[in-house]
């Protein structure tokens, strides 16, 4: 049987903003993040707008307009990420990638 996570966790303390996955770890960056939430797209729209797309400009990454979040080619991250929101809500399930119902607590 499987469900639906109740809490979503993205380990943020080492990113790779310029080269992704496939990044050696000599490129990873130190961020020193975790984040939490019950919506994973709610959460990967919000590490994606506020931590990887301001870390991979400062990187000098000429690519990072591909993890736009208002893309809607295939390939861009906001194409892909839309595509799960979409099929999560089909399911019934909460998802959201408007910003003004994503709530962020700093701790």
């Amino acid at each position: 049987m499987t469900r639906f996570p109740a809490l979503n966790i993205l380990d943020m303390i080492w990113i790779a903003p310029d080269g992704g996955p496939n990044a050696p770890y000599s490129r990873a960056v130190f961020n020193n993040m975790i984040a939490a939430g019950t919506d994973p797209v709610a959460l990967d729209y919000w590490a994606s707008k506020y931590v990887l797309m301001p870390a991979a400009r400062a990187a000098g990454n000429r690519r990072y307009t591909a993890m736009d979040l208002e893309g809607k080619d295939p390939g861009t991250f906001g194409y892909w990420l839309a595509l799960s929101m979409q099929e999560l809500r089909k399911a019934g399930l909460p998802a959201t990638m408007d910003e003004s119902r994503i709530t962020v607590r700093k701790l």
